[in-house]
């Protein structure tokens, strides 16, 4: 089977079993920087940060099997769901629609009201906020799901 960055391809059982392994999301945009949640701190803001590896919780990412996003036990929010609206971390809630993160094939995360995760501005910089935005698949809304004790930030 080719890879196609589909839902089967992109998560995987931990060794024992237990769920989902953790990875790390690096932006199409930059081989080297990554998705990161600076605090567990309910409304702080997702950005992209240089890849630190598997020590480096900020930036290491389970999926449930209800689909969602979580880092520091905490799930990825899309708040109301608005374009241009700041991805952030908030306590998880089961019934919260705007929790829920699909996969899609060209690498995007697509989630409440249909809109994709996105870099703010295309920008690379570390501290580049991530928001909101209809889903038009551009390298900005783009993510590779990598192994945090690989090669973290190095093309593929």
């Amino acid at each position: 089977m080719n890879c196609h960055r589909g839902e089967p391809q992109l998560w995987r059982r931990s060794p024992n079993g237990a769920g989902g392994s953790t990875i790390s999301i690096v932006t199409d945009l930059w081989a080297s920087k990554c998705m990161d949640a600076s605090s567990p701190a309910n409304g702080t803001q997702l950005h992209l940060w240089e890849c630190q590896g598997p020590s480096h919780t900020n930036q290491r990412f389970t999926r449930t099997t209800d689909k969602h996003l979580q880092v520091h036990a905490k799930c990825v929010d899309g708040g109301a769901g608005t374009a241009g609206a700041p991805v952030k971390v908030e306590d998880c809630n089961p019934t919260r629609a705007s929790q829920t993160w699909d996969l899609l094939t060209t690498g995007q995360l697509r989630g409440v009201n249909g809109l994709c995760v996105a870099v703010s501005g295309a920008g690379t910089t570390n501290g580049t906020k991530l928001v909101l935005a209809s889903c038009i698949n551009t390298a900005a809304q783009r993510w590779d799901y990598r192994d945090p004790i690989g090669d973290i930030g190095l093309p593929e």
